[in-house]
């Protein structure tokens, strides 16, 4: 059975597509303007292998990716990590409108940190300073 996790973020839109836990496509796009009708169409697209598949959506627009069910960011990203590394134990998601550091144990949410957009910039430049730094060391 095909399952589909769509991400809407306030500026790129990302794409989980799996037949089975071995076979994923990953992939992303900018996020739509007139979010509702472009989903309708790229379900339909997605879908045509398949139209009984499990539809997940999250993020900023998930109420206009016409999904059967919606979950919270936090939750996608405690059960994304699990699933890609079963030994990873904290997320960092540096997206347009936050950044979020979250901790999960198999696959369960245990804590989070959220910043607002006001500070997102400056942690995001921050960031590429100090990822800068340590690749230049090692």
């Amino acid at each position: 059975m095909l399952s589909i996790g769509i991400d809407v973020g306030s500026t790129y839109t990302k794409y989980c597509i799996m037949e089975d836990p071995h076979n994923f496509k990953l992939f992303t796009e900018k996020t739509p303007v007139r979010q509702s009708e472009y989903f309708l169409a790229k379900i339909k697209e997605l879908t045509v292998s398949d139209k009984d598949c499990a539809i997940v959506s999250c993020g900023y627009g998930k109420d206009n990716a016409g999904a059967v069910k919606r979950i919270n960011e936090l939750t996608a990203l405690s059960r994304g990590a699990y699933f890609i590394s079963k030994d990873s134990e904290f997320v960092l998601d540096i997206g347009g409108q936050d950044t979020k550091i979250i901790r999960q144990v198999h696959g369960s949410l245990k804590s989070f940190f959220i910043n607002d957009r006001k500070l997102n910039r400056t942690t995001y430049s921050k960031f590429q300073i100090t990822s800068e730094r340590l690749y230049s060391i090692s």
